[in-house]
């Protein structure tokens, strides 16, 4: 084990394990799980080694709750689960298989406390759990600057962040795979830590390259140019794609300023079909083609 994980509050820590009376409460049961576990946090503590498993001292420490001996313990499990996240963040990424551990703490976290932080803490992990280190930041940097708290203050991370974002981006524009589920789960995890946060990294930046991805695209559709209804055609699949993509892999309200966006940006092709096909414009409404406006209203409505 890492000896710098419990370092800051290690004192603390001791003290707390130290004022627990177990000898106190009334079932004998109750007293020898209590002297189990403040033996095996005081080991970790001190000594950094354990002879229980994680799940055990979990589940000892479940029962300890579920008996009432709730006032120390659990800042003693808020402890532990950050400790349990830095210790196996990296295998349980690549062994999503094993993640019924961690459900269980947020369960359980969900149903008997309240606390945001610590709960923010758990679904760190179950947010980003299938994000593999090649294709975004390391697992490491996330959950580090994170669970640090220092992850809002961190520059040089942003700047990071937003260069890898970029690459992933231009990924896309270049027509190869993307990995969709990076995005949408990076972007629901800063969206629930932190709108402004969420608006500087992922936002603005997503916004800016797809903007240029779809002001490229219309340029060529105009230079394919052959009819109004075979452009409009071209535009309502584009359009369509980029509201399926919004719907399935970003957060609602990035999807909707996205999707004005693109609507806005294939309102202004048209009036660059005016200027060189104004005649195809006008056929194009005297023959009344309902089916193509009824289309765009259903897109822009």
């Amino acid at each position: 084990m890492e000896s710098n994980l419990l370092a800051e509050n290690d004192q603390t820590y001791l003290e707390l394990l130290n004022s627990l009376k177990f000898n106190e409460h009334p079932s004998k049961l109750v007293q020898e799980s209590l002297k189990i576990f403040v033996n095996a946090m005081r080991s970790i503590l001190q000594n950094y080694t354990c002879s229980l498993t994680f799940e055990e001292l979990y589940n000892l420490l479940y029962n300890l709750y579920m008996e009432g001996c709730s006032s120390i313990l659990y800042s003693i499990l808020e402890k532990l689960i950050i400790f349990y996240i830095n210790q196996n963040f990296t295998f349980l990424i690549n062994n999503p298989s094993e993640d019924e551990f961690l459900t269980r703490i947020y369960e359980f976290l969900t149903k008997y406390h309240k606390s945001l932080n610590l709960i923010k803490d758990a679904t760190l992990y179950l947010r980003v759990k299938y994000i593999k280190p090649s294709n975004c930041l390391s697992l490491e940097t996330i959950s580090n600057q994170y669970l640090s708290k220092s992850f809002l203050d961190n520059s040089k991370f942003k700047h990071r962040f937003k260069n890898q974002l970029r690459d992933v981006f231009e990924q896309y524009r270049c027509n190869t795979t993307l990995q969709l589920i990076v995005l949408k789960n990076i972007s629901e995890m800063l969206f629930a830590l932190d709108h402004t946060v969420y608006s500087s990294l992922i936002e603005n930046s997503f916004i800016e390259y797809f903007q240029c991805l779809y002001r490229s695209i219309f340029i060529s559709l105009l230079c394919e140019y052959k009819n109004l209804t075979n452009y409009i055609k071209k535009i309502i699949y584009h359009l369509n794609k980029v509201k399926k993509f919004c719907k399935d892999n970003l957060v609602a309200r990035t999807g909707s300023l996205l999707n004005d966006l693109l609507i806005e940006m294939a309102l202004e092709s048209f009036s660059d079909i005016q200027k060189f096909d104004k005649n195809g414009l006008i056929d194009w409404i005297e023959n009344k083609n309902f089916s193509d406006i009824e289309i765009f209203h259903d897109l822009f409505c």
